[in-house]
Order: C-alpha cells, then structure tokens, then sequence
C-alpha cells in the first residue's frame, strides 16, 4: 500500500539528525512515486547537507525528480542498490545538484550512455563518484573521462565492463588520485595503456581480476605513474617475468603492492623485494 504524505513526513522526521544536516532513508522500500512527493518535503530541510536513499527501489523518474528539487546545499548523496539507468543518471546531472561533492550510484543499471551523461552535466564539482557494479563498457568510461568532473579525485569503476579505454583519459589527468576498476576486463593492452596516459597524480590504483598478464604488468611500470603508492593487481595472470617487469620499473614510490592470487613464484618474489625495499609486497 502506497504511503500518505503524511506517513513520508513522519519518516523524514523519524531518520533526520538532530542538526538537521543528515537524513538516512535508506533501505525504506521508497519508489519513485514515494521519492517525488518527497521531494518537496526535502526542499524544506535548508541544512540537509547528506542524504541516503540506498537500497530502495528507485529509478529514472525518482532520480531525474530528486535532481529538479531545491537541493543545491546537498553534498553528500547515496543512491545506491537502486533501478536508476541511463535516462535517471542524465537526469540526476541536469538537474540542481550542483553542490554535490559525493555520489554514490553503485549496483544500478547505468550503461555507457547514462555514465557520459553524468560527465556533461552540472555535476562539476563532484570529488568522489561511485558507478561500480553498473552495466558500463568502454564508451561509458570514454565518456567519463573526457567529460567536465574536472575536479573528481575519487572515481570506483570496478565491476563493469571496461576494456582499455581509460587509456584516453584526458579531463581528469590533473585530478584523480584514486582509481578502482577491479572485476573488469583490461588486459594487457589496457593495463599498459593506462600506464601511457597522463594521469601523474594518481596514487591508488586497483586493477585486480582483470585477465592482465606479464606483458601489462610490465606496461604499467614503464609509463607515466610514477607518483603510485598503492597498486592492487591480485587475481590475474602475472608470472615471474611479470614480477621482474614491475621490479625493473619506474614504481619506485610504490608502498603496497599486493600481487595476491597470480602465478609468481620465489625468484619473482625476490626480485621485487630487493627492487622496493620500502614497499610491503603481497603475493
């Protein structure tokens, strides 16, 4: 039985923080026609600065809706577990959320046209952007990264279907400082085209399960990411010549480095070790 606007207001009450500056909602088993009644409603919380709507059952028209409200304070938003796509991810970026900092659209059903929308939008001033475990391939991602979030420094991809078009990333080169695309499916040409790109700032980097062999192991060591600390290539298919690829490199900034789940053996081991002495090695 769908709620009355009275039962909505006395669930915004009910999850608000004192301050006024949080409201959880997540979780609710809120709809799309739940979430634009509601959205009125938010309007009126001046100081609503962080909003979860996670895990309910929310999608384009309750996303494109909560856009089109008098949101602008918003920083933080979470709208992840829901049934948003391509149209309610356009929709969340022209819109008025034009102070979000922190968006979370995580296990949805956005694809490649929904994740360039999010890039050419009004959503400039996002920092941290989740879209992992989405439908996106690499059109998607090119769109991302040729896109205007050119103050994002934060972005999770993992769990896509991502090839190896990062390797054109070009408004985020100056930014992005941490950058997951585990569960993809990069490879070697990906892994050392990445590495040949511009992104000289980042220094997170997971790449784990991602069918990269010796030849992208040693890619990414001979390109431009120079400033790594943190580097996740667990569960792929590295080797000993992989491991001597990376050791013989240019990481030489690398801190952790966790090659858990591949096929090195002592030698490999060895040869890092001494190659990174600074760096806590996994295998």
């Amino acid at each position: 039985m769908a709620r009355t606007d009275a039962q909505l207001k006395q669930l915004l009450q009910d999850n608000l923080s004192e301050d006024g500056t949080e409201l959880d909602l997540s979780g609710q088993g809120l709809d799309d026609d739940d979430l634009l009644r509601l959205v009125p409603m938010l309007a009126r919380l001046t100081g609503l600065l962080w909003l979860s709507l996670s895990h309910n059952s929310i999608g384009d028209a309750g996303a494109a809706g909560l856009a089109q409200g008098n949101l602008t304070g918003l920083r933080t938003l979470y709208l992840g577990g829901n049934s948003i796509g391509d149209a309610g991810a356009a929709g969340l970026a022209q819109g008025n959320l034009t102070g979000l900092r922190w968006l979370d659209l995580s296990d949805n059903s956005i694809g490649d046209a929904g994740a360039a929308g999010l890039a050419q939008g009004n959503l400039t001033g996002l920092r941290w952007l989740d879209l992992s475990d989405n439908s996106i391939g690499d059109a998607g991602a090119a769109g991302l990264a040729q896109g205007n979030l050119t103050g994002l420094r934060t972005l999770y991809l993992g769990g896509n279907s991502i090839g190896d078009a990062l390797r054109h990333v070009t408004s985020l080169e100056l930014t992005l400082r941490t950058l997951y695309l585990g569960g993809n499916s990069i490879g070697d040409a990906g892994a050392a085209g990445l590495a040949q790109g511009n992104l000289t700032g980042l220094q997170t980097l997971s790449l784990s399960h991602n069918k990269i062999g010796d030849a992208g192991a040693a890619g990414l060591a001979q390109g431009n990411l120079t400033g790594l600390r943190w580097l996740d290539l667990s569960d792929n298919s590295i080797g000993d010549a992989g491991a001597a690829g990376l050791a013989q490199g240019n990481l030489t900034g690398l801190q952790t480095l966790d090659l858990g789940g591949n096929k090195i053996g002592d030698a490999g081991v060895v040869g890092l070790r001494a190659a990174l002495p600074v760096c806590t090695v996994y295998v």
